[in-house]
């Protein structure tokens, strides 16, 4: 039989109804004497009936299935899994019967899918679940006993979401080694250890791009991490540079004396993989460049891209990924 998704959501990350027709019908399939309803994602998640005017499970419910499946590619955030938990509770628990909740897994782009794909009994409690952030197989009995749930704001789940993204997302864009700029900060330190879990030491290519405002600590530190993870390391000193771009502004900034413009400088040097150095390395290496982006930083350069209504295309099919776009500052800290 054929099944068609209902509810088609557009709204955060979804555009659906843009670009999809709903299905009409909501069938129920025999196998073997018991009873199927097939659901397609979103279908499940108006059981409150608080999200759209029509309720499939409705539908469903009338039907008596003796099994309801719900096949989704949900996206995952921090305590989404309570969260899918608590509704598909409501869902057994509303049609009065065993559930299948069977979830996508791996990375495309900044979503992330985390599998964790389980059987929930009428009554809505768990009896199986499935792996988080990886792909897994499983024979489940439908009578198993009811079983404790991970915590789901760990920060080993967090781990496993970012490496999961990182993986794919190379590898799905043609990539196989990453570059990674060491600044000895802590941002770049786990941006490291994320692409060293998620594509192997031997596909890492950390490098330092120091000038004379670089303090021996941070070169210390970054060439310490690089010997640590066992990753390829290069220093590639960028002073000349930058005291080549301060000779240009010299006659903009006449007899100012120096200040954080200074160090901008460097920054602008070392090469946003956008311009400067950052492509070059990309381009001539062949590999994904792991910028370090945070919330903060995103909503600034956000805004200074809309001012200056600029954005920059990558030539030749090369490529960027911000590694911790999702996260705010305390989380890589406490993640660090």
């Amino acid at each position: 039989g054929i099944v068609r998704k209902r509810l088609l959501p557009t709204y955060d990350v979804f555009d659906e109804a843009r670009y999809f027709e709903p299905g009409q019908e909501s069938p129920t399939f025999l196998h073997k004497g018991k009873k199927l309803a097939i659901t397609i994602c979103a279908d499940v998640w108006n059981v409150d009936g608080d999200l759209y005017e029509l309720n499939p499970l409705d539908e469903f419910c009338k039907e008596a299935p003796d099994l309801l499946l719900n096949l989704s590619a949900s996206p995952w955030h921090r305590g989404k899994q309570i969260q899918r938990q608590e509704l598909l509770a409501k869902v057994a628990t509303k049609c009065n019967c065993s559930l299948v909740y069977l979830n996508a897994t791996g990375g495309n782009d900044e979503l992330i899918f985390d599998g964790g794909s389980l059987l929930m009994d009428p009554n809505g409690k768990v009896r199986a679940c499935l792996p988080r952030f990886e792909e897994a197989i499983q024979v489940i009995d439908l009578s198993e006993e009811a079983i404790d749930q991970q915590s789901e704001d760990s920060l080993e789940n967090l781990r496993k979401a970012l490496v999961l993204g990182v993986r794919d997302y190379a590898q799905k864009s043609g990539f196989s080694k990453a570059l990674v700029g060491l600044s000895g900060g802590i941002d770049s330190a786990v941006t490291a250890v994320l692409a060293t879990q998620a594509l192997g030491k031997d596909n890492v290519f950390g490098i330092s791009l120091p000038s004379d405002i670089s303090s021996q600590h941070s070169r210390d530190d970054a060439a310490e991490l690089a010997s640590s993870l066992g990753i390829e390391f290069k220093t590639l000193e960028i002073q000349s540079i930058v005291d080549a771009a301060s000779e240009e502004l010299k006659s903009l900034f006449g007899n100012r004396p120096p200040d954080v413009t200074e160090e901008n400088l460097q920054a602008r040097a070392y090469g946003e993989p956008e311009d400067g150095l950052g492509l070059d390395l990309l381009v001539g290496l062949g590999v994904v460049v792991l910028v370090v982006l945070g919330q903060a930083d995103l909503a600034f350069a956000l805004a200074v891209q809309a001012e200056l209504e600029n954005i920059t295309n990558h030539p030749g099919g090369t490529t960027d990924f911000s590694v911790f776009v999702v996260l705010f500052a305390d989380k890589l800290i406490e993640g660090g």
